[in-house]
């Protein structure tokens, strides 16, 4: 990790997960099952609320899940909020394969439980 971004890989249990050096866009992408959901995702809020709480500009928080295990549910909607938290010009865009309800579901109440965020659901083929 650079200081002025982040960028970390997909393993077969963990999501890429990348924040532009200008703070325009994050992604979080693929398999988010870690052995320790908090030690993986703990490192990513700390870094992304540094260096989002020093932007003015819109950010686009772009979440595109394969699977998701529930302590991972969890470490995403802290990580949604937190960055809201210190950086309210945030927009989620939650992508979700058309067959893949379970997704798209979790997806529906990340939506309703942060009712102040502006959150769009995107079905994909």
């Amino acid at each position: 990790m650079s200081n002025d971004h982040l960028n970390i890989g997909a393993t077969e249990d963990t999501p890429e997960v990348f924040l532009s050096a200008d703070g325009s866009k994050m992604l979080v992408s693929g398999m988010s099952m870690p052995e320790n959901a908090f030690e993986f995702y703990d490192p990513i809020e700390k870094k992304s609320t540094e260096v989002l709480s020093k932007l003015q500009n819109t950010t686009t928080l772009e979440i595109q899940l394969s699977y998701m295990n529930s302590t991972s549910n969890k470490q995403i909607l802290k990580l949604i909020n937190q960055i809201f938290k210190i950086h309210s010009a945030l927009k989620v865009i939650w992508k979700y394969e058309s067959s893949d309800t379970l997704i798209k579901l979790k997806g529906e109440e990340i939506k309703s439980i942060c009712n102040s965020i502006q959150i769009e659901l995107q079905e994909i083929n």
